[in-house]
């Protein structure tokens, strides 16, 4: 009997603390997407989403894109305008367009194949 509490409560903690994990790693997440869209209001409602970022349509983590990369975000530190700023004049995907110009114009900075 006792063994049988002691990993009910062993589960317990395990499922606890991977869902804290979840929950910390989605509400990063929905902070980043939140400031992408308050530094660059204005666009087509289609274009805020997780492809801005990641290689996938749901974002992931580790499933960052090239520009999602050059924002240089460590985890769990909270992405800054000041990182967001600063990756405008750079061209991760290398289709020859700076990312700042990508958004500008509604394309998205980590995928070569969208440009301007």
């Amino acid at each position: 009997m006792e063994m049988k509490k002691r990993m009910r409560l062993f589960c317990g903690l395990i499922i606890g603390l991977l869902f804290c994990l979840f929950a910390v790693s989605a509400e990063a997440t929905f902070e980043a997407f939140k400031l992408f869209k308050e530094t660059y209001p204005g666009k087509k409602p289609t274009y805020y989403t997780c492809a801005v970022c990641h290689t996938g349509k749901i974002g992931k983590k580790g499933e960052l894109n090239p520009y999602g990369q050059s924002l240089g975000l460590v985890l769990p530190a909270k992405l800054t305008v000041e990182q967001l700023k600063a990756a405008e004049s750079l061209d991760p995907d290398k289709d020859g367009v700076p990312s700042g110009k990508e958004i500008e114009t509604g394309t998205l900075p980590g995928d070569a194949a969208s440009h301007p």
